[in-house]
């Protein structure tokens, strides 16, 4: 035989809070009986919870719960009176019947309560209307004479079906009499819930089998509505009930459970089935309405809907609504999805030390944990009142029957992160955080990225993502963005990374055609070579320094003077803006060679060099190498010199001393190394009177002045002058040597002179 078990088994968490309230303050007393079974009162005498039904007992300074079922405002004004300490355990799904009779009966309306007038909870919302309300079982007990305006509420286990006959009924009489009837189903979410599950279970099933208290209204109706559909209905309320129950003919069996039955008692029911070997499957509620699937829900009435409800003119009450009616109001039932992540506008039903019950449209409350109140995590009931209406977002609505479960905490949070974002928004910039994913159009190419940022979706298309073309949008997926809004439309937002870039990049070269100027010294890192110089990167750019600006020595590759990665200091030579060109000097900043030789070789030092170069102008020493000074031919030695190759030659190794520095020149000497020549004695002078004739007064003439040559142009001559100035002019200017000390001879040598002797013609 199979065992399917229901889902909804056990205690609902109204019943469950009452339970907890009572434990965490016991000893206590329990205004009644806790929940309507009496083995499990009888168990938490045990724990020192003590059910009484008449307050007379109490005494000042006990701690008294108010059961699941509710009590009257008068029950607890005598608490209070007393000087009890009360706690509230009234399951919220009374709570909202209690105070829509209370709203209702001070706007005047007469109120109507289907249910058990001998029932706890209906005797504790009766409290709550201004007038002694009716209490009806069915329509024959319901009496529409006194009064123009009525407002019908239910019991909380009350049948949902029976409920639906009898608006009907009262909607045909009131369209004759003009009355005004407005209807609440408060029927519990769980007892929907079981009962659905009742129905699908009770006509797949060969038999079924309702574990419940006999004193349990919920237990009762759900036996009875079972009942009403498969004739092998049976109740248990112990195991003994079992025996009698021939429970192995049956192919299939459904296990069906109170809201107030305990767990103990299901899984004992259980262990005796399993003995005698049948299979129980869990949840097996095939085409059963749960919450997985549409809710059942009868919207709550907003207080401003209550309002118009009360003051509308009398009319007549209507069997069918329209989607706009259900989805508005609590006049019919309507279907309503608890989605995981909606956000709700609730309607505090009560709060206390383990939270606040709300209304959230529909037939099903909600629940939000104290942790789950303020962001900072404290929590003060006096700070909810009931009627207020606070907003919520659904956080968990599985392994719950009865309650939704909300949290304040998490639209606070959302709240709080909206406002940043916003701020965000109007700012220059902002970031989205990865995980980002990617968005494709319809023809499934893809065209940006997407993120969040809050409660706002950020888009971010493939073109603003960076300057230039992206070609792989995952490179971007777990990357931080900095991106600017450029669009906001509800709570998505388009926003541009580029445009950032775009402006620092703007910034960045202004900041650096302001400052990298010709003459500037900029530090630049090598990052490549090539054949013709060094890429060199200043702030970004890419500058180049050609090699022929690397060194004052000749060098054949940059790699001789730079090493890659490295960082040194350049001189700008040339910034173009226009074409973004910049050349780079290195030499520039290096001593030059004839500085290193002025430190190296001061005036006076004597070297040692080899003849480099021979013109006839002089010679050119290499002193080591880089360096070389001239020895002019003038400087060669103390007798008449016509031309260098007279003395020295290539590759000859000479003495020479350093006669001066005058520029970038080095000028030698190595007559200055010779002993000077001896002087020749001064020519005597005749006296005038000794060249006289033998006159006195008469003057000797002189010797006869030769006669003067004529100049003739000799071409050859000419030419050969015209190669040592060219010679002369292709050697380094640097080193060009000094002519200070050449003689007048030396200067006219090479010159052919010509005169015609005038005298002599």
């Amino acid at each position: 035989m199979e065992i399917i078990k229901a889902e909804h088994l056990g205690f609902c968490n109204g019943v469950k809070r009452a339970i907890n309230v009572a434990k965490t303050h016991a000893p206590c007393l329990t205004y009644k009986e806790l929940i309507h079974n009496k083995k499990v009162v009888d168990g938490l005498k045990n724990e020192g919870i003590y059910p009484v039904h008449d307050l007379s007992v109490v005494q000042s300074g006990d701690n008294v719960v108010i059961a699941a079922h509710g009590a009257a405002p008068s029950d607890f004004e005598k608490l209070a009176r007393i000087g009890a300490n009360v706690y509230d355990a009234t399951c919220p799904m009374v709570k909202k019947v209690q105070e829509i009779v209370r709203e209702y009966s001070t706007k005047g309306y007469k109120i109507i309560i289907l249910g058990d007038k001998n029932h706890q909870e209906v005797q504790g919302i009766c409290g709550f209307s201004a007038e002694t309300p009716q209490i009806a079982a069915d329509f024959d007990e319901i009496s529409l004479e006194d009064g123009e305006k009525f407002a019908v509420v239910t019991q909380t286990t009350f049948f949902e079906e029976k409920f639906e006959k009898i608006k009907e009924k009262i909607q045909n009489i009131i369209s004759y009499t003009h009355k005004t009837v407005v209807f609440f189903n408060t029927i519990c979410y769980t007892t929907m819930a079981k009962r659905e599950e009742a129905k699908s279970l009770a006509k797949r099933c060969d038999a079924v089998v309702v574990i419940s208290d006999r004193s349990s209204a919920n237990g009762n109706r759900l036996y009875e509505f079972a009942k009403s559909i498969n004739d092998n209905t049976f109740f248990v309320s112990e195991i003994s009930d079992l025996q009698s129950v021939m429970i192995s003919k049956y192919n299939t069996l459904a296990i069906m459970a109170a809201a107030s039955t305990p767990d103990e008692l299901i899984e004992e029911v259980l262990s005796f089935m399993s003995d005698t070997q049948n299979e129980v499957l869990e949840n097996a509620t095939e085409n059963t309405a749960t919450e997985e699937v549409t809710e059942v829900a009868t919207a709550a009435p907003e207080a401003g809907e209550m309002a118009a409800a009360a003051d509308a003119p009398a009319q007549s009450a209507k069997t069918e609504l329209t989607m706009d009616d259900i989805m508005a109001s609590d006049k019919a039932a309507g279907f309503t999805t608890y989605r995981e992540g909606k956000r709700i506008h609730a309607k505090i039903i009560n709060a206390d030390e383990n939270g606040i019950f709300v209304e959230i449209g529909g037939k099903k409350d909600g629940f939000i944990d104290k942790s789950e109140v303020n962001i900072d995590g404290t929590y003060n009931p006096d700070d909810f009142k009931a009627g207020d209406t606070i907003e919520a977002v659904i956080i968990n609505k599985k392994g719950d029957s009865t309650y939704v479960t909300l949290s304040k905490r998490e639209i606070d949070l959302v709240k709080k992160n909206d406002e940043e974002a916003l701020k965000a928004f109007e700012s220059k910039e902002f970031t989205v955080e990865p995980p980002l994913k990617i968005v494709k159009n319809k023809e499934g190419n893809p065209v940006g990225l997407e993120g969040r940022l809050g409660a706002f979706t950020v888009f971010i298309p493939g073109s603003q993502i960076r300057i230039g073309r992206v070609n792989n949008l995952e490179d971007y997926l777990d990357k931080k963005l900095r991106l600017r809004m450029l669009q906001k439309n509800g709570r998505r937002v388009t926003a541009s990374q580029r445009v950032i870039l775009e402006e620092e990049k703007a910034e960045k070269e202004e900041a650096f055609w302001s400052t990298v100027v010709p003459g500037a010294i900029v530090k630049g890192k090598v990052k490549r070579f090539a054949s013709f110089g060094a890429f060199v990167s200043v702030k970004g750019y890419d500058c180049l320094a050609h090699i022929s600006d690397l060194s004052w020595k000749k060098i054949s590759e940059p790699s001789e003077v730079l090493e890659l990665n490295q960082t040194y200091d350049f001189i700008v030579l040339k910034a173009d803006r226009e074409t973004g060109k910049i050349s780079l000097g290195y030499k520039q900043l290096q001593k030059k060679p004839y500085e290193l030789a002025a430190e190296k070789y001061p005036v006076g030092t004597v070297i040692k060099g080899t003849i480099a170069r021979i013109h006839p102008f002089g010679a050119f020493v290499q002193i080591e190498d880089g360096i070389d000074g001239l020895i002019h031919v003038s400087q060669i030695s103390h007798k008449y010199v016509k031309e260098a190759s007279e003395l020295l030659k290539e590759g000859q190794e000479v003495e020479a001393k350093v006669i001066s520095f005058e520029g970038n020149r080095i000028t030698l000497s190595m007559k200055e190394l010779e002993p000077a020549p001896e002087e020749k004695p001064a020519r005597e002078e005749v006296a005038p009177e000794e060249a006289a004739d033998g006159a006195e007064g008469e003057v000797k003439s002189k010797a006869p002045r030769a006669p003067r040559k004529k100049f003739e142009y000799n071409p050859e001559k000419a030419e050969e002058r015209k190669r040592d100035r060219r010679d002369n002019s292709d050697e380094p200017h640097e080193w060009v040597s000094d002519s200070g000390n050449a003689t007048l001879a030396d200067l006219l040598k090479g010159i052919d002179f010509k005169f015609d002797d005038e005298e002599n013609k």
